[in-house]
């Protein structure tokens, strides 16, 4: 079973966890937020990330440390009940 964590940041947020082989991450941002995840190389092959903006107005920009999203430094959850989904090649993340 996946951790599940909710939050409400207004600044800056990192994830530093990858416990098992996927946690879950449900944000409500009163601002625009990066959020910075771990290095797909830290995380490992197979790990996955699913993060959801709960967000009416505010976005969310995804930052992997040292790594990218299919070829790109950032990725940005704009829309309200929009979510992604990171899958770890142990180098780079994909959106599935």
């Amino acid at each position: 079973v996946p951790n599940i964590t909710t939050n409400s940041p207004s600044s800056d947020y990192s994830i530093t966890t990858h416990a098992g082989i996927e946690e879950i991450y449900l944000l409500t941002p009163s601002a625009n937020v990066a959020v910075n995840i771990p290095a797909a190389s830290a995380v490992g092959s197979g790990f996955k990330y699913n993060i959801k903006n709960l967000s009416a107005s505010y976005s969310l920009t995804l930052t992997p440390a040292s790594s990218n999203i299919d070829g790109q430094s950032t990725h940005v959850i704009s829309l309200q009940y929009e979510s992604i989904t990171l899958l770890s090649d142990g180098g780079h993340y994909h959106i599935i």
